[in-house]
């Protein structure tokens, strides 16, 4: 189970690299610490694994934002083209507005999923961090 301690310098360089997509070994490069040191703090310091889920939520946060005025619409296009009798699905605009539909939706459900697995194992980690002597 991991433990806690606060977080330095390092963990927060660790952490803003991993945020700017680096793998944990460039991360470790980059911040001037040896790998080995940067996998103990990702996967062994609770309070450096809530910082990072937080970092990655709040990334996802606009485009859930963005994502979520986009799906009345999404149904709204695909109600309507389940409603027409006469339309034809291989019209290419048709195809074309379906295809944007599924995507906005399929990704709405990929992101939505993301943020709540996120939130869940940063309340786990804060559960644990909590309850560290």
């Amino acid at each position: 189970m991991p433990g806690f301690r606060e977080l330095d310098d390092l963990d927060h360089l660790l952490i803003d690299r991993l945020l700017a997509g680096d793998t944990l070994t460039e991360a470790a490069r980059a911040s001037g610490c040896d790998p080995k040191t940067a996998y103990r703090r990702r996967h062994y310091n609770a309070g450096f694994q809530v910082a990072l889920l937080c970092g990655r939520a709040e990334e996802l946060a606009p485009a859930i934002r963005g994502l979520s005025g986009l799906v009345p619409l999404a149904v709204t296009v695909l109600q309507r083209v389940l409603q027409a009798a006469d339309a034809d699905p291989a019209t290419p605009m048709l195809k074309l507005k379906v295809s944007a539909a599924q995507t906005v939706l399929d990704l709405a459900i990929t992101l939505n999923e993301k943020r709540a697995a996120a939130e869940l194992r940063a309340g786990v980690a804060g559960a644990a961090t909590e309850a560290a002597p």
